[in-house]
């Protein structure tokens, strides 16, 4: 399906551009600190944290779902369950990258916090944060792409003050890549 949103739009030679431009914009070096104790688990539709999906047996049986958020818990998320996020209107997505690259486009409904100026611009998106934890959603942040650790630097910064947060890997270039 991917591909052929690909072959529609034409995107080829734009996407080789992009890319670069994008690996540029990260603002740490790769071999830096790069997911060293990120939780793989992944964040299913309904938003629960772990590495399995429960089997339909045992989602019957619990009384109350289990929390998709622990504080300062940092997982994963692929592409579909950020569309499923989005659609049932359960996810904050925070761009990492560079203000620049924010302006130039950023996935829906998304909020800048780039890594390099995360101090200052913290406090300011803080009330962003802490609305979407209070609106039971997922904070998901996404930099350029799988190679760029500025996303994981980030989480790493939002986990020590006791948020929740998934990181996209795929970032802005693989959202791109599929046609949104």
């Amino acid at each position: 399906m991917m591909i052929e949103l690909i072959e529609r739009t034409g995107r080829w030679r734009w996407m080789g551009l992009m890319g670069m431009l994008l690996l540029v914009g990260c603002a740490t070096p790769a071999g830096e600190d790069q997911g060293e104790g990120l939780e793989t688990g992944r964040i299913d539709a309904v938003g629960q944290a772990g590495g399995r999906q429960p089997e339909a047996t045992e989602r019957k049986a619990a009384a109350e779902p289990e929390p998709y958020v622990t504080p300062g818990l940092i997982t994963e998320v692929g592409l579909q369950q950020i569309l499923e996020l989005m659609e049932a209107g359960r996810v904050l997505l925070v761009d990492v990258r560079p203000s620049m690259f924010y302006a130039m486009g950023h996935m829906p409904g998304a909020i800048s916090l780039p890594r390099k100026r995360y101090q200052a611009k913290y406090p300011k998106q803080k009330t962003v944060l802490d609305n979407a934890v209070a609106a039971d959603q997922v904070i998901v942040l996404y930099c350029a792409n799988v190679k760029c650790p500025d996303g994981y630097t980030v989480a790493k910064l939002l986990s020590a003050r006791g948020y929740a947060v998934s990181l996209y890997k795929g970032g802005w270039e693989e959202w791109k890549a599929t046609g949104f």
